[in-house]
């Protein structure tokens, strides 16, 4: 599945996720920062982002039940997910269970 096959809810569900990536070890990097923007100007097909999407760079998003993301768009998620974590060339401790929890729940 790709990115243009979301649904707007599952859209916004991912840059969701995508900025708890960024957070998983208590701060966002500039890279982090720029790969959760791409993100959320290729989904929206606009130079602008919700509001809330700053909002969740800014400090940490609400939480976000893994299993309200759909089975279909499952690996897409993760893959988003370690796409962020990577962004700033190093994967910390806490980034990386943070991706193994999840990777478990979505199994």
């Amino acid at each position: 599945m790709r990115h243009d096959e979301l649904s707007p809810n599952a859209k916004l569900q991912l840059i969701q996720l995508a900025c708890i990536a960024a957070w998983s070890d208590t701060t966002v990097s500039p890279e982090e920062r720029r790969v959760v923007l791409d993100l959320c100007h290729d989904l929206s097909n606009t130079s602008s982002c919700p509001a809330e999407v700053q909002q969740w760079l800014d400090g940490p998003p609400p939480y976000l039940d893994p299993q309200e993301i759909p089975h279909a768009h499952r690996q897409v998620f993760l893959d988003t997910m370690r796409e962020v974590i990577a962004a700033d060339g190093r994967v910390l401790a806490d980034e990386s269970e943070t991706l193994r929890i999840l990777e478990e729940l979505l199994a």
